[in-house]
């Protein structure tokens, strides 16, 4: 798994798009539309999402994203 940080920045594909599409009209936990193409870049780089945001993070999983929880 690679890391990225917060100052990166990564172009997005019109697939990223598809794939966030989906994400959002799938069942299970909704997704804002911006969060659906942070799982959508992460899947297709292999990245691990990592956030505070407890639905995210159950949107990631229910989606098969890698992800990780931060606790404040």
């Amino acid at each position: 798994m690679r890391r990225l940080y917060l100052d990166t920045s990564l172009p997005l594909t019109a697939e990223d798009f598809e794939v966030a599409a989906r994400f959002c009209l799938t069942q299970g936990p909704p997704l804002r539309a911006g969060d659906a193409l942070h799982l959508a870049l992460c899947q297709r780089l292999n990245l691990q999402m990592a956030s505070f945001d407890r639905g995210l993070c159950k949107a990631a999983a229910h989606h098969k994203v890698a992800h990780e929880q931060l606790l404040i």
